[in-house]
């Protein structure tokens, strides 16, 4: 039997398995938003890509996604 220890484990558990099949949708490709299609091999965080000219405030990040 499981000890109390491991209930937030069994939890997450749980969660990751209903997000295996309730996927978050992805925003459509669209520069303007600063959402590009990673296909030519220059990824988000490479030097060159459009996103690296970009500053934001100290206290956010960046969030990349793939499908």
């Amino acid at each position: 039997m499981g000890g109390v220890g491991q209930e937030p484990a069994r939890v997450l558990n749980f969660w990751q398995a209903v997000e295996i099949f309730n996927p978050q949708p992805l925003p459509s490709v669209n520069p303007i938003k600063n959402v590009y299609e990673v296909n030519d091999g220059l990824l988000p965080w490479d030097a060159g890509h459009p996103l690296r000219r970009i500053k934001i405030k100290d206290n956010l990040t960046w969030r990349h996604c793939y499908t």
